[in-house]
């Protein structure tokens, strides 16, 4: 079992290899779930939300250009759907394939954590998605990593938590 999973909402293919192989130069350490359109971006949390599973992704990254509900939609309602405690979601790191300065504030409006415009060379992409994936998943303290990590031990060990440990 790998340590992250990051979620991918990402419909197109070619976009789709782009994403994974930047992924796999920078040596993510990530299961990665792929999902091809916005109703299936939120279901993913819905499903786990009604069976009272804390969400088990530690970073999305999520097109702007999804069938059936755009980016931009579902980033709006996943902040909906939690907005009593938007901690329980992972960090939101907006692809597109434009780079509008309209679009980038709309999703910050909206919640996103980041943007990334795929629209540029591949090195360049590339290491703004290793940047970006160290950011959140080792750099940043983050509240749904902290829980992820917390329901692990719990998982794993089925004694007590020795006390004076810092995780």
């Amino acid at each position: 079992m790998r340590t992250h999973t990051i979620l991918l909402a990402e419909n197109d293919r070619d976009d789709q290899e782009l994403v994974l192989l930047a992924l796999d130069e920078a040596a993510v350490d990530a299961d990665i779930v792929i999902v091809n359109d916005g109703e299936m971006a939120i279901d993913y949390f819905v499903d786990r939300a009604v069976q009272h599973r804390p969400t088990s992704c530690d970073l999305m990254l999520l097109d702007l250009a999804l069938p059936k509900l755009d980016g931009l939609r579902v980033l709006r309602q996943l902040r909906w759907l939690h907005r009593n405690d938007t901690s329980e979601l992972p960090p939101i790191v907006m692809l597109s394939d434009s780079a509008d300065q309209d679009l980038v504030t709309e999703a910050y409006r909206h919640g996103a954590n980041g943007f990334l415009c795929k629209a540029t060379s591949y090195a360049r992409f590339a290491e703004a998605v290793e940047q970006t994936v160290h950011y959140w998943l080792a750099a940043s303290l983050h509240p749904s990593l902290h829980r992820r990590a917390i329901a692990r031990l719990a998982a794993v060990d089925e004694g007590p938590i020795e006390a004076g440990v810092v995780l």
